[in-house]
């Protein structure tokens, strides 16, 4: 289980071209004690800002000027390993239920359509980043074990040359004798 606390240290990048919207989704997380957040009006930067913050979640707007949504999801997917939690929740006035599907169908985790409901949105950052934050653990786990697995596997194939060599020996000694 993740604590709170941990999921509150998350990075958050925002990405909508209304700077009206940033102001009220920043001041609701800063509210709701979210302290590393990062955000852009243009979509054009939304990738090499991940690249560079690697943020927990993405708030990700569909519509906007240059690269839209779509594109920038994509990009995103690009980044990341096929088996990595792609952490991208839309939040769009578009209303058009194909719309919400090819979101979700391009990586999206969840979909919330404008005009928000704040507690609405706060209680879904919160679960998609305890589910990001668990993946990133057992991403972590897991190259703990790969790792811990390749020293054994060295461990034991140095024991094995020198049980081989001992062996060896001991056969050379019986055919002396």
């Amino acid at each position: 289980m993740i604590d709170k606390a941990e999921i509150l240290k998350a990075k958050i990048l925002m990405v909508d071209d209304e700077s009206s919207n940033i102001v009220v989704l920043e001041s609701a997380l800063k509210q709701a004690q979210y302290s590393c957040i990062n955000s852009t009006t243009d979509s054009r930067k939304a990738i090499s800002l991940y690249q560079e913050l690697k943020p927990d979640l993405v708030l990700l707007d569909l519509r906007m000027p240059h690269l839209d949504g779509f594109q920038v999801i994509e990009q995103i997917k690009q980044i990341e390993d096929d088996d990595s939690y792609a952490p991208i929740l839309v939040l769009t006035a578009e209303s058009d239920p194909a719309v919400r599907l090819k979101a979700l169908q391009l990586g999206a985790r969840d979909f919330l359509s404008k005009p928000l409901d704040l507690s609405e949105v706060l209680c879904r950052i919160h679960n998609i980043l305890e589910v990001r934050l668990l993946n990133k653990n057992l991403g972590a786990q897991k190259d703990f074990v790969e790792q811990r697995v390749l020293e054994r596997t060295a461990d034991l194939k140095l024991a094995n040359q020198q049980l081989k060599k001992e062996i060896a020996e001991r056969e050379r000694s019986e055919k002396e004798l």
